[in-house]
């Protein structure tokens, strides 16, 4: 794919309003997907998604994802962001999260637990 290359989507605040695109996880190098202040629903954490093995940040606060927090999180090593505070997702954060990457920033509702 030509696009196998591509690093970065930056799509905030731009009002999309739709699901995650059939094919993203063809975008083997993306390190930054930023999704916030859109209208994106249906499930978050595609196994598209969850094949981006080299995505640090994973922004996609502010829109109407629906689902859970698989444990599959777990699989993304170089994690470093992950903003999902004001979705519909309705789950705690998977322990896994924690011994698997250096995170440094997880921005969620303040009634959700984090256990590490």
């Amino acid at each position: 794919s030509t696009l196998s290359t591509l690093r970065r989507i930056d799509l905030f605040g731009n009002m999309l309003g739709s699901t995650l695109p059939a094919g993203i996880g063809s975008l083997t190098s993306l390190d930054l997907l930023d999704l916030e202040e859109n209208m994106l629903s249906g499930e978050l954490f595609t196994a598209e998604l969850l094949s981006l093995t080299n995505l640090r940040a994973l922004r996609a606060s502010f829109n109407q994802f629906i689902g859970t927090i698989p444990t599959e999180i777990g699989l993304l090593t170089e994690l470093r962001q992950f903003w999902f505070a004001e979705n519909m997702i309705t789950s705690t954060i998977p322990n896994l999260i924690f011994p698997c990457s250096d995170m440094v920033w997880i921005s969620k509702l303040p009634e959700w637990p984090i256990t590490p």
